[in-house]
C-alpha cells in the first residue's frame, strides 16, 4: 500500500515546510515526487549505500548488490552504483 498526501511549498522553503518533508515517517520513505506549478514532475530519492558481494557458480563469476540482492555479471565491476536500485557502492 502506498500512502500519499499533497501540500504546497514556497520557494524558498519555510522551516515549517522543511519539517513536513523531513517528518519522522521520512525515515521509511525512499522516494518523494514533487510537481511544480507548471506541471513538471521532480523526483527526490534517498541515497542508498551498498557494496558488491562477489561469488562464482560453475566457473561463472557474478556480483550481487547488498541492497537489492540482484545479481550482475562481472562487467558491472566498473559501476560505482547498482544499475537496478541505484545504491551507491561505497561501503
Amino acid at each position: 500500500m502506498i500512502d500519499t498526501f499533497e501540500f504546497t511549498l514556497n520557494n524558498p522553503l519555510t522551516e515549517k515546510q522543511l519539517d513536513m518533508i523531513e517528518d519522522v515517517d521520512f525515515d521509511h520513505t525512499d522516494h518523494i515526487w514533487f510537481h511544480t506549478k507548471h506541471g513538471k514532475e521532480i523526483e527526490f530519492a534517498k541515497v542508498r549505500h551498498g557494496k558488491w558481494i562477489f561469488g562464482s557458480t560453475l566457473g561463472h563469476s557474478w556480483m550481487k548488490c547488498s541492497e537489492c540482492c540482484k545479481s550482475q555479471d562481472g562487467q558491472t565491476l566498473c559501476f560505482t552504483y547498482c544499475p537496478n536500485c541505484g545504491a551507491k557502492m561505497d561501503k
